[in-house]
C-alpha cells in the first residue's frame, strides 16, 4: 500500500551491508533515498549484483550494463534539469583501479 515504509539492508557485490528506509510509492514499487556519495555510485556502476533484505526475505538484482548508464544517466540529468550534480564534476567516466592480486595484497597488509 502506499505510504507503508520498510526497514531495509541492501548490498552491492561484497560491500558492507548498508541500512535504509524504503517507502511504497505503488503496489509493487518502493524509492528508497539513497545518501549523495560518490562511493554509492561507483559501487552501483561497476557491481555485478545488488541483494536487498527486508522482511526476512532476500531479493537480489543484477546490475547488468549500469557501467555504461549511470554515467549516461548523470549526464542527461545534468543537461536537462538545469542544474549542476554535485559529483557531476567527479570521475564516473573511467573504469575503477583493477584490485590487488592477492599475493600483492598480502604483502600490502604485512607491510602495513
Amino acid at each position: 500500500m502506499p505510504g507503508n515504509q520498510y526497514d531495509i539492508a541492501f548490498q552491492i557485490a561484497d560491500s558492507a551491508p548498508i541500512s535504509a528506509r524504503a517507502v511504497a510509492i505503488g503496489r509493487d514499487q518502493v524509492e528508497v533515498q539513497l545518501a549523495d556519495s560518490a562511493t554509492l555510485f561507483q559501487q552501483f556502476r561497476w557491481g555485478r549484483m545488488l541483494r536487498v533484505a527486508s522482511a526476512g526475505r532476500v531479493l537480489s538484482f543484477k546490475l547488468t550494463d549500469t557501467s555504461l548508464v549511470l554515467p549516461e544517466l548523470l549526464r542527461c540529468v545534468s543537461r536537462y534539469a538545469g542544474t549542476s550534480l554535485p559529483h557531476a564534476a567527479g570521475n564516473f567516466f573511467t573504469p575503477p583501479p583493477a584490485p590487488a592480486s592477492a599475493p600483492e595484497a598480502g604483502k600490502a597488509a604485512a607491510r602495513a
